[in-house]
């Protein structure tokens, strides 16, 4: 659909990175399936056609959404992706309501502060284990976690995750005897042979799901990694699983639990996640909890699209001015 009024045209100019919501202070998610997302002079909008044919557009508020989860169903014109990148809105292609995600593509920040701190994590395992710690610390606040072993040797990841590991089954059983629910097990699918999942997990799957949606949209709007994993490693979503996990015992989990008795478990929470995101301020919790888990602080007026200056690496780790052709200025190969 082509406007001819040229005065209302949110999306149509090139949006400032200094202009945009902050991160922060944006929508978690939506969702979308059976629909074509496209773009004209008035913004971006979702073009759906009934089966008599009558067509309706609804404009979506991409400067202020975190992620756009398209479903099954669904198709998108170069134009409205570009308004989508522009505007730092993240977008998954997911499975029917949400569940499994396929693929996404995602904004590219101006700041990279929070990104040289997640690639130093990588490359050293000191880093590494340090970040591991203040996560779980932030998981299980009750429980101390110790930096060296009794023997003085410093507490490994392979520990770590143990420790992990005994948390989540015991805090699983927890909300499992709340709601009288014996015998019960995480089943992420039916491959065990057990026959059609529970309303809990099934329930779960929904959620998490969402989760890890909101979890990519803040992680790329902050200019991070979504593959330069913590915890987890050798998946193009690992450093989303750790962040993710990060919220799941407060928020994905008891979610999911509540829905035990529910008819249609996948629609219920995922009708009830977005009311839980606004009330414990989930996105802005992110973007604070990544600052502070790699100690990467700004001075109050950053919203995450910062511009940083250019530059090149020299041969002992300092930064040279680019954008300069260099002949003549630095030493010639000999």
């Amino acid at each position: 659909m082509i406007t001819t009024n040229r005065l209302a045209r949110p999306n149509a100019a090139r949006t400032s990175a200094l202009s945009m919501v902050r991160m922060a202070d944006r929508t978690s998610f939506l969702y979308l399936d059976l629909c074509r997302i496209e773009q004209d002079d008035n913004g971006t909008h979702a073009r759906v056609e009934s089966e008599a044919g009558e067509v309706r557009t609804t404009y979506l508020p991409v400067a202020t959404l975190t992620c756009l989860l398209l479903g099954p169903g669904t198709s998108i014109t170069a134009p409205a992706a570009n308004a989508l990148a522009r505007n730092g809105c993240a977008v998954v292609f997911v499975g029917a309501g949400g569940v499994r995600s396929y693929s996404s593509f995602s904004p590219v920040s101006k700041s990279v502060a929070l990104l040289n701190a997640q690639a130093r994590a990588s490359a050293v395992p000191q880093i590494r284990t340090a970040i591991a710690q203040r996560m779980l610390r932030m998981r299980f606040p009750e429980v101390a976690i110790p930096e060296l072993n009794t023997d003085g040797t410093p507490v490994t990841l392979e520990q770590l995750r143990g420790l992990e590991g005994a948390r989540m089954k015991a805090f699983y059983q927890l909300e499992a005897r709340k709601r009288r629910l014996r015998s019960w097990r995480r089943r992420k699918d039916e491959s065990d042979g057990r026959g059609p999942l529970d309303e809990v997990n099934t329930a779960l799957n929904y959620a998490n799901t969402a989760l890890y949606g909101l979890c990519l949209g803040v992680i790329c709007g902050l200019g991070m990694s979504p593959g330069l994993g913590v915890v987890h490693e050798g998946n193009g979503k690992a450093f989303v699983l750790d962040v993710a996990d990060l919220y799941k015992t407060q928020v994905t989990i008891p979610l999911a639990f509540r829905q035990a008795k529910s008819a249609n478990p996948g629609r219920d929470v995922m009708r009830s996640l977005r009311d839980d995101f606004t009330l414990l301020r989930l996105l802005p919790r992110i973007v604070d909890d990544l600052h502070n888990l790699f100690e990467v602080h700004d001075d109050g007026v950053s919203s995450g699209w910062d511009i940083n200056p250019l530059s090149l690496w020299g041969s002992d780790g300092e930064l040279v001015e680019a954008e300069y052709n260099r002949h003549g200025r630095d030493e010639t190969l000999r």
